[in-house]
């Protein structure tokens, strides 16, 4: 996970700090666009239509696609009202990506709907077959899905469930997402201790004394130990068990950053400082797993392409592998997002491509050995 990949070092007072941040997530959708784009231009000359066209059509899928993913992230997280107070909230949230992401399925809704229009507004008038572009557009798509999921293992989002003890395991630094799901599942601690109260003085007891320390853990190999009092985090004072769970729940402390912990303690012998870097338990890399899975299908896309024997069968086997692999995808996944509604979606596009195979499958060969056939 690096949520920030770099700062471009322009520097504003009171405004930009520390330069201009990269995101890995945006950059990762940015390089998904542009190889995909390409992609898709290119088969479209193969295919006697004029890459220019296509490359329309990518730039306002994507902005549709992008938009129909953020409406549908915020209404998910915040849901939806009718009054102005809550859509002007939902307008401020809008363009902040990194504060709670995107849903797929809400931007496939939006990318549809701006095929549709852009169909009807400009290739319904040249006379280029729908099902032609749908299977040019079908393996980018799957590479496209590829790519930004690499964007999602750097943001630290969509990520998996706890993983058993044989299986493969990613875990996740502080700042991620993650930990603060794990910990409020109560399956981890934050930072690999607990704490205790201990009377030091009549009448008042000290919250901030460590009560156990995870065997073998950061915090352990650090040399944190039982009875070490806590008086400083990453330079910020702490006088209580609350402050100190307050600093640590505070996304924007760790945000883009926080890999590493400062604690300031007293031990028996005096202040000591230690610094580790605290990590969830292995998690399921989803993201890993999708982007893995994608670029199969993507091969397999790219593979079937000249033996199809009708426009429409590319993007209806695209249809069918990402709503397999979606739905079982989503049962490792613990991120907060619409299970139903995106297993649905799954559901749906399999049974949407089956049909649209079987289809095609009565109607007239329009392609043998990767050759069109003649028509009278």
């Amino acid at each position: 996970m690096q949520q920030v990949l770099f700062r471009i070092p322009i520097h504003i007072p009171g405004v930009l700090p520390n330069g201009i941040p990269i995101y890995g997530y945006g950059l990762m959708l940015f390089i998904a666009f542009l190889v995909c784009t390409w992609l898709a231009g290119r088969r479209a000359q193969k295919e006697g239509i004029s890459k220019e066209i296509v490359q329309d059509l990518c730039i306002w899928i994507f902005l549709g696609g992008l938009i129909g993913s953020r409406i549908a992230s915020l209404l998910h997280e915040y849901g939806w009202q009718w009054n102005w107070d809550h859509v002007w909230f939902l307008l401020g949230r809008f363009p902040r990506i990194w504060d709670g992401g995107v849903i797929f399925y809400g931007g496939a809704i939006g990318a549809v709907v701006v095929f549709l229009v852009y169909y009807r507004r400009v290739l319904s008038k040249i006379n280029v077959p729908t099902w032609k572009i749908l299977d040019i557009a079908g393996p980018s798509v799957a590479l496209g899905l590829c790519i930004g999921r690499v964007g999602c293992l750097l943001n630290g989002c969509c990520y998996g469930d706890v993983a058993c003890p044989h299986c493969v395991g990613l875990p996740f630094p502080l700042s991620a997402p993650a930990r603060f799901e794990m910990v409020h599942r109560g399956y981890q601690t934050v930072a690999g201790f607990t704490l205790q109260e201990l009377p030091v003085a009549e009448g008042w007891l000290d919250s901030r004394v460590v009560a156990a320390v995870e065997p073998g853990s950061p915090a352990a190999e650090a040399g944190l130990e039982k009875g070490d009092v806590i008086l400083e985090v990453n330079g910020n004072e702490v006088r209580n068990a609350t402050e100190l769970a307050s600093y640590f729940s505070n996304p924007e402390n760790w945000r883009g950053h926080g890999w590493s912990v400062q604690l300031t303690v007293m031990k028996s012998d005096g202040e000591h400082t230690l610094e580790f870097t605290p990590k969830t338990l292995p998690i399921h890399p989803t993201q890993v797993y999708e982007s893995i899975s994608m670029f199969l299908l993507f091969l397999l896309l790219t593979a079937f392409y000249p033996l199809r024997r009708h426009d429409g069968e590319v993007i209806a086997l695209m249809m069918i592998g990402y709503g397999v692999h979606r739905y079982f995808n989503e049962m490792l996944r613990a991120d907060a997002r619409p299970t139903g509604f995106e297993n649905n979606i799954s559901i749906m596009l399999l049974i949407g491509g089956v049909v649209i195979l079987a289809w095609l499958w009565f109607k007239p060969v329009q392609y043998r050995e990767g050759k069109a056939i003649a028509t009278a």
